[in-house]
């Protein structure tokens, strides 16, 4: 199944990106992405803390169900919406081209270091690593962890449409791409050097309370008439401390 979701995560991609050298002109092309990765940006969002707190009212199988329903009208929209392949430009080339002369470029292959581990590792920092970081070393509950990657993507959200917004106004005071890169990069990673090195004298497993103050809140008890809210918030906190259920029964637990 991840296979076939990167599959549409790399179509839903490319399409956009053949689509926008198509239909918009030069100067447009990085607003476009810029705003495309926006929209991105609302997946992870919603993502976060509303999935947080729908998966104890609704579980996860109306979770991606819901996402299913979504999916399938954004691709009913995009078929009545989208413009034809047919309203290219008269002077784009005729020859389809190949991925073999993308391949043999020089410069997309000097681009290739940078978007795997400049992007790709900040992807995946985003969405695989730090939500755990937060539970299991930050000491972060499921719902502040769901909280702190929501801030996380809003913030992305609003940096990429103020690039897209800001973007087509630096090229015309001629900073183009390549200048933007050799500014920018070497400013985020003297920013994520200074972040890496940040410590902290907090001890999260220290406490100051009583032995007997903790037993007594560990071996609380807590009453509640709904049984199957109690199993999905259980099965819930299990898979968010990595354990895998493979079945989980009403009646037997």
């Amino acid at each position: 199944s991840r296979v076939l979701i990167g599959v549409g995560v790399s179509a839903c991609l490319m399409g956009p990106l053949t689509g926008y050298r198509i239909w918009f002109a030069d100067d447009y092309q990085q607003r476009a992405n810029a705003w495309m990765l926006m929209v991105l940006s609302m997946g992870f969002v919603f993502s976060t803390l509303p999935v947080q707190i729908l998966l104890p009212i609704i579980g996860w199988r109306w979770i991606f169900g819901l996402i299913a329903i979504l999916i399938l009208i954004v691709i009913v929209l995009t078929l009545l919406l989208i413009p034809k392949w047919g309203t290219e430009n008269n002077n784009q080339e005729t020859s389809p081209g190949s991925l073999s002369d993308v391949w043999k470029n020089n410069f997309f292959r000097s681009t290739i270091p940078l978007g795997l581990f400049n992007y790709g590792g900040m992807v995946a920092i985003q969405t695989l690593w730090a939500g755990p970081w937060m539970v299991r070393v930050a000491g972060y509950t499921p719902l502040e962890s769901a909280t702190g990657l929501f801030w996380i993507n809003v913030t992305m959200l609003f940096a990429f449409f103020l690039w897209g917004y800001i973007l087509p106004k630096l090229s015309s005071l001629g900073l183009g791409t390549i200048k933007l890169l050799k500014l920018g990069l070497p400013v985020s990673f003297l920013v994520l050097f200074i972040s890496s090195c940040a410590t902290t004298t907090a001890r999260i497993l220290d406490t100051d309370e009583s032995a007997l103050k903790l037993r007594s809140i560990q071996s609380r008890v807590f009453d509640t008439t709904d049984k199957e809210t109690t199993l999905r918030t259980i099965i819930a906190t299990m898979q968010d401390l990595s354990f895998v259920i493979n079945k989980a029964d009403l009646d037997l637990g």
